[in-house]
């Protein structure tokens, strides 16, 4: 139990230091790499509260979601599935509206089913 606490802790601890960003922010690539962490996206008021410090404009938000959907495009590839279940990262439906869906679910929870009980079951 343990465990699962300090990884959530861990996990939402870099969430908040990689929601930081500056003037010269590139909103595609920012979107880009929050997909490939596997996130999702969130709406245009969170981005806002999100990126509170940073220099936003109109276009921020738009170019954010054009650079989620480009690192969405890669982070659902089925290779990455199993990738990112064994570390222990989350998975909220990100992929379900790609073709191959379900077996990156699948695949996934396999991978996270032996990151949470490495030892297998008892």
């Amino acid at each position: 139990m343990k465990l699962i606490f300090v990884g959530m802790l861990c996990f939402i601890l870099s969430a908040c230091v990689s929601g930081v960003a500056d003037k010269s922010t590139d909103w595609s690539k920012l979107g880009e790499r929050v997909a490939m962490r596997g996130d999702v996206l969130v709406n245009e008021l969170a981005f806002n509260e999100q990126y509170a410090g940073a220099d936003l404009t109109t276009a921020s938000f738009l170019l954010f979601q054009t650079g989620f959907a480009k690192g969405l495009e890669s982070f659902c590839k089925i290779d990455n599935a199993f990738k990112h279940g064994i570390k222990g990262g989350s998975y909220n439906g990100q992929c379900d509206h790609f073709p191959r869906g379900v077996e990156f679910k699948y695949e996934w929870n396999k991978a996270f089913k032996q990151f949470m009980f490495p030892e297998g079951p008892k």
